[in-house]
């Protein structure tokens, strides 16, 4: 089992800096296929989420080991988007 960490990075525009939550107690799993699983639940579960407002804000799930190396990022689809 390896330790992987889930931030959340919110980017409200590209004039705006990024917003980030950091993960720091992370999730043990036993592959980066896992942690890949995870963060697209983690985004599924957020697009699900209503934001309560109408900016254009783009939200990513940044995987990291536990040195802090970005793995890869899942994208939080924009609801309005998503066909139902």
């Amino acid at each position: 089992m390896h330790p992987y960490f889930f931030d959340i990075v919110t980017n409200a525009s590209v004039q705006t800096n990024a917003s980030v939550q950091h993960d720091f107690h992370g999730r043990s799993l036993a592959t980066p296929d896992d942690a890949r699983d995870l963060a697209e639940m983690i985004a599924m579960d957020m697009e699900c989420d209503e934001r309560g407002d109408d900016a254009r804000v783009t939200t990513d799930i940044v995987v990291r080991d536990a040195g802090g190396v970005r793995l890869f990022s899942v994208s939080v689809r924009d609801p309005s988007l998503i066909a139902a």
